[in-house]
């Protein structure tokens, strides 16, 4: 086991399970909703913000649900949105939706102070020294679909951010952490390849 998974394990074991399931069927519902409500057009303008507050309000349930864990709705720099943070004792989770899981979401003011002021250089030669002495991280739950009015994602996963937004540190699915044998993080230079658009940014896709 590596040093990360003791951050991914200062989570009870079946939160991310419980999280999982509750994006998919946020997906679900969103799309018969609008699906069944609206036009096409207006179906596809007011989808993402209706499964965003399923998923939202079921994130917030679902942290309040575990002793141990710090859930809050928290306002944006301007007051004019809020979103969720779930914090345990080593890591504070987000969540966001991309169309491209290789592209790192653009930043907004709450992720970019979270991912500064607690991430790591997290794969230099020194990563286990580092990691064992940095107390929490920033890592974020990251779903999403190329479909204009997608009914389920096509990706899930555990994605920890540099400190600077330019790319994925690493990237693991979530239901390779809840299903046991099935997670492996291997801090070597075999396991670092480029990412796209980052010609000198390095990546590990547990996916």
């Amino acid at each position: 086991m590596t040093q990360l998974n003791s951050y991914i394990e200062s989570f009870p074991s079946d939160f991310f399970k419980r999280i999982d399931s509750a994006i998919k069927a946020a997906y679900k519902e969103s799309h018969r909703h609008v699906s069944s409500s609206f036009h096409e057009r207006e179906a596809q303008d007011l989808l993402p913000h209706y499964r965003r507050g399923l998923i939202e309000n079921e994130l917030y349930e679902i942290g309040i649900s575990f002793d141990g864990l710090k859930t809050e709705r928290v306002f944006n720099k301007r007051k004019t949105s809020t979103h969720v943070e779930i914090r345990s004792s080593r890591l504070i989770i987000t969540q966001s939706w991309t169309h491209d899981p290789t592209i790192v979401i653009r930043p907004a003011q709450f992720r970019t102070t979270l991912a500064e002021s607690n991430q790591l250089e997290l794969f230099k030669h020194d990563i286990q020294r580092k990691v064992q002495t940095h107390n929490t991280l920033f890592a974020m739950v990251v779903h999403g679909s190329c479909k204009k009015i997608p009914a389920a994602p096509d990706f899930v996963f555990l994605a920890f951010p540099d400190s600077k937004y330019k790319y994925w540190t690493i990237k693991i699915s979530l239901n390779k952490i809840y299903i046991p044998n099935t997670v492996s993080i291997e801090n070597t230079d075999e396991n670092l390849a480029p990412l796209r658009k980052f010609s000198n940014s390095n990546i590990i896709n547990a996916i």
